[in-house]
């Protein structure tokens, strides 16, 4: 087997659990925090917030299992990989910062939970690479070999 595919399969398994995790924590504190006689969750900003949550980690779970399948039955890719890693980058990003923003929605600045989370997801989300080189991997790979997808983009020949 591959060792690099398992550990960014297994990584983006273990970020998604993470993830969901701090969604859990910002929904039960939406239904929980009281602010003008009512759940903060009541309120459409933060219903937003908790909808851009749960798409967002929803979006690497299915892309996770797909490149699992994948793996599994020996078809995956590097573009696979990196595609999976790229969306785990963008879906840490985006889950942290609105479950930020819904505990800091009455000033909480140190949520606790959350704040240990993001904390220890930092190094596998900078290591090796961040959002923009893991996306010039992956254009790379994707000229170099196609991507089979929804919308197959087949490799760029070059003269």
């Amino acid at each position: 087997g591959d060792a690099l595919a398992a550990h960014i399969v297994l990584t983006g398994f273990w970020v998604l659990g993470a993830l969901e995790t701090a969604v859990s924590l910002a929904a039960a504190y939406a239904g929980e925090r009281q602010q003008f006689g009512r759940p903060i969750g009541s309120f459409q900003a933060i219903q937003w917030r908790l909808s851009d949550l749960a798409v967002s980690s929803s979006a690497l779970a299915e892309l996770a299992a797909f490149t699992l399948a994948r793996l599994i039955d020996s078809t995956v890719t590097r573009a696979d990989l990196f595609s999976l890693r790229l969306q785990m980058l963008e879906s840490a990003k985006a889950t942290l910062a609105d479950a930020h923003q819904v505990f800091g929605a009455i000033g909480l600045c140190e949520e606790h939970d959350l704040a240990v989370i993001d904390r220890h997801l930092q190094g596998a989300l900078r290591r090796p690479a961040g959002s923009e080189r893991t996306g010039l991997l992956l254009a790379d790979r994707v000229r170099a070999e196609g991507y089979d997808s929804l919308y197959p983009v087949g490799p760029t020949v070059t003269a």
